[in-house]
């Protein structure tokens, strides 16, 4: 919601004939990308929140490249068309490299810290009937205080 919110903020910008879309790729980078993916070293996703994720890359894309006409026709981009005119990696192989860097970090840290006792550790809770939660975690004490 807040990437959305920093979205419609620039969107003017993203807008703008005389901006130069190499700027508005940097704008996007810079400015709604980060606020995208805050804490995604942490999340746990799904592939509906993949695909959601993914879906609100290209709206982004697709207003800065714009649409391309064809024999008079104008039609929006492709999504190959947007990631190879972008040349980058898309937003959800991001979030997975920044996770496995997260994780790297976590294992390098000493056994008794607790950021590493709650990722390597076991859930112990029961989860509720019907379809289950993706994660489910009892957190110690010591956390929730």
């Amino acid at each position: 919601m807040l990437a959305n919110r920093s979205y419609f903020g620039v969107m003017n910008m993203l807008k703008a004939k005389n901006i130069n879309r190499k700027h508005k790729v940097t704008i996007y980078k810079t400015l709604i990308k980060p606020v995208l993916m805050y804490g995604a070293e942490t999340w746990v996703l799904s592939k509906a929140d993949e695909l959601r994720l993914g879906v609100s890359e290209r709206k982004i894309l697709r207003r800065i490249y714009g649409p391309i006409c064809e024999k008079a026709i104008w039609r929006s981009r492709y999504n190959e068309e947007l990631y190879r005119l972008y040349d980058g990696a898309d937003l959800v192989t991001t979030i997975q490299i920044t996770r496995l860097r997260w994780a790297g970090h976590v294992m390098r840290m000493k056994d008794n810290l607790p950021c590493k006792k709650i990722t390597l550790d076991k859930p112990e809770c029961r989860r509720r009937a019907g379809r289950p939660d993706l994660r489910c975690i009892k957190y110690p004490k010591f956390i929730l205080s």
